[in-house]
């Protein structure tokens, strides 16, 4: 039986993950992973709606589901995969679906919008989705984070992909009259309606640190809170 990830909290943008098969020309929907970590698919129309896989996109979970993926089929040439909004997921497929058979211009850049970078492949820069210019670097900086902290830590290409930061960092300071006390966060980037691009912190008391935690006096072995966070799966 797959494995389906929990739906976000409300508030959090939805979105359904595509997959096309570029061999057999189909695109189709993901609905989670087996307990072999095998991916599982649907049809991506109305009617399986309710067995889609609904992600947040800045979640440690899609963050490792991705990961995953790349690492699990970088060899396989053909497939590739895109990210739909849950509301607009049919038509996405059928637009990513036929631009494969009959490739446009305008299709092309639909296709490319909604594809998904790996976010492990480093130096290309035409994955970005995010401009490092248009990064407002002086704030970060105010609480402990600048572009060479990324870039040291190997996160600064993921985060400019539009992934949260694997690594997690300390950061405490005033910003814009608040005092921020040490907390530990992991770091994502968001465009807002008027355009610019905002930083997001995320605390992780409620992913790393819970899973630290024994749960109904159970501890979680290291490989156990790695398959929790990769596909929301125990294991075992």
């Amino acid at each position: 039986m797959a494995n389906k990830m929990n739906p976000p909290a409300e508030g959090q943008e939805k979105d359904v993950l595509l997959v096309l098969d570029k061999q057999q020309g189909k695109v189709s929907a993901v609905k989670g992973i087996d307990n072999e970590g095998n991916l599982q698919t649907v049809e991506p129309t109305q009617s399986h709606s309710g067995e889609f896989m609904l992600v947040d996109r800045n979640s440690d979970v899609f963050s490792n589901f991705i990961s995953n993926f790349f690492r699990r089929y970088q060899d396989t040439e053909g497939l590739a995969l895109f990210r739909s909004k849950a509301t607009e997921t049919e038509q996405d497929a059928k637009a990513i679906e036929d631009n494969h058979h009959n490739p446009t211009p305008e299709g092309d850049r639909r296709a490319e919008m909604l594809r998904v970078p790996n976010p492990d492949n480093n130096g290309d820069r035409r994955d970005y989705r995010f401009d490092p210019a248009k990064i407002n670097w002086e704030d970060l900086k105010k609480v402990g984070i600048t572009a060479d902290t990324l870039k040291n830590t190997k996160d600064f290409d993921r985060v400019m992909r539009g992934y949260k930061s694997r690594n997690t960092y300390t950061v405490s300071g005033t910003v814009g009259g608040f005092y921020l006390k040490p907390t530990d966060v992991k770091l994502s980037f968001y465009q807002a309606k008027d355009g610019t691009v905002v930083s997001k912190l995320h605390g992780v008391q409620m992913d790393e640190k819970l899973l630290q935690r024994p749960f109904h006096e159970h501890g979680f072995t290291k490989q156990e809170q790695g398959n929790l966070q990769g596909t929301g799966n125990l294991g075992g």
